[in-house]
């Protein structure tokens, strides 16, 4: 009994020392972008549950799900189940980590695709997105699917309105929109649906492992909220590492690699958040007292 406690204790300490090193990170970027921390707010952690990798990368946007559809022969449309929407949230789903990685490496566009591709595919992580119906108003399935637009974050990446995008080349290897790349790869994209009601007050970070925002839960209780799963980003970053080229590892130790993405993640969900007029507080979600 007496070493079992020792073991939790030791547990818990490498938790708590993981979280103090993400909070450093974090801090830095979120003084840079003037934003300000605080903790989340009790009534928020009932919504955060286990998440699911495999069910697809999911926006850091605050609505309810429609409706998706996978990219067969055919395009069929299904309701989702309530197990359904669970992945990790990052800003733009797969291509928030997409853009953290053409960040960090300066790798072109088709390049950084195949790379996040093949750490995905070899850890059972499906690529993920979203359009959306314009609130609502978007009632037919067909013209719904050729939507080609209303993930917030891609919109104002698009007019240039993030600052960290714009030195960066898309090159002449892009031979697919982002939104293509999602769907051909079997990706999560459904259609998001109603205004954004998410929480004006603040915007969650999560620290904690293997855990997610219940969004569908949240706006059926009028409690929603913009989420980042910071964590799995420093859970996955060393995959995405095994697939980089020998030459960007010999620059750029995996320690170092998972820190800027991190920072990189979070960086771009504050730009999100501010290109959207979103909260300037963000909430942190962790152990830290």
């Amino acid at each position: 009994m007496k070493g079992e406690k020792v073991v939790e204790k030791a547990v818990l300490q490498e938790e708590l020392s993981l979280q103090r090193h993400l909070r450093k990170l974090v801090d830095l970027v979120v003084e840079e972008e003037g934003f300000s921390v605080e903790k989340l707010p009790t009534k928020f952690e009932q919504y955060y549950f286990l998440t699911d990798s495999s069910s697809g990368r999911r926006c850091v946007d605050g609505r309810k799900p429609r409706e998706t559809y996978s990219n067969g022969s055919v395009i069929k449309f299904t309701e989702y189940a309530d197990n359904l929407y669970n992945g990790s949230q990052f800003a733009g789903g797969s291509n928030g980590e997409l853009g953290a990685l053409m960040v960090v490496t300066e790798l072109k566009e088709g390049v950084a695709k195949s790379v996040i591709f093949k750490a995905c595919q070899n850890n059972n992580v499906r690529l993920g997105n979203h359009n959306d119906d314009n609130h609502g108003e978007i009632k037919d399935k067909i013209a719904l699917g050729d939507r080609k637009n209303g993930c917030g974050k891609e919109d104002k990446q698009a007019e240039g309105k993030l600052l960290m995008y714009k030195n960066i080349e898309t090159g002449e290897d892009v031979k697919e929109s982002r939104i293509q790349w999602i769907k051909k790869n079997d990706g999560l994209y459904p259609a998001l649906t109603g205004s954004h009601n998410e929480s004006k007050d603040g915007a969650g970070i999560n620290f904690k492992k293997r855990t997610t925002f219940n969004t569908k839960q949240a706006v059926d209780e009028e409690n929603s909220i913009f989420n980042l799963d910071v964590r799995e980003m420093y859970e996955f970053a060393p995959q995405i590492y095994e697939e980089l080229s020998e030459n960007i590892k010999k620059e750029m130790s995996m320690k170092d690699f998972r820190d800027e993405m991190v920072k990189a993640v979070v960086k771009d969900y504050l730009q999100t958040l501010g290109a959207l007029g979103g909260p300037n507080v963000v909430w942190i979600r962790g152990d830290l007292s």
